[in-house]
């Protein structure tokens, strides 16, 4: 069985929508006498609402990846680091049309299909121009206290991973 989310909080909705749709797989195999078979859940927007991202931010350790910036002042309040990839619009519309070449029109073999819109590639060609100037003042606002990473190019992204992963091998 394959869902389609448009639209999930990760707190609320998730695991109520699993639950539902796992159930439904299972009557629904059960009433026509097949094997249950896969499960796969697809969701094209998945986030936290303020409130659980200031129960999840209350944590001695987390990780939230996103720039929503409705929420953005939560998380910086309580953030020591932020790692801001800020790639230029060519690079990004060229990441996203990857796998829809890969895959011959978005369709993967595990029933994901990349979806890409003309709202979502006119989001990415302006973002520089849009988004990123309210972060930026979200940043100056709110995140004056952090470790800001400024990284530009997947290269540079690539050098920050491996730095991680160098200073992450010689702790253990």
């Amino acid at each position: 069985m394959h869902t389609t989310m448009r639209s999930q909080d990760l707190w609320l909705g998730f695991p109520y929508d699993i639950f539902t749709a796992t159930l439904i797989q299972e009557l629904l195999a059960g009433w026509l006498e097949v094997g249950v078979g896969e499960y796969h859940h697809h969701v094209d927007s998945l986030h936290l609402y303020e409130a659980a991202q200031r129960r999840l931010v209350a944590e001695q350790r987390w990780l939230i990846e996103g720039n929503y910036a409705g929420t953005l002042p939560i998380r910086l309040a309580r953030a020591d680091t932020v790692v801001f990839l800020d790639l230029p619009a060519i690079t990004c519309l060229y990441g996203i049309t990857q796998p829809r070449w890969r895959y011959r029109g978005g369709q993967h073999g595990d029933g994901v299909y990349d979806r890409i819109t003309w709202n979502f590639i006119k989001y990415i060609w302006g973002y520089r121009k849009t988004m990123r100037p309210k972060v930026e003042g979200l940043l100056a606002e709110h995140g004056g206290h952090v470790h800001l990473h400024m990284l530009t190019s997947r290269r540079q992204a690539a050098r920050y991973v491996r730095a991680l992963q160098a200073e992450q091998s010689t702790r253990i």
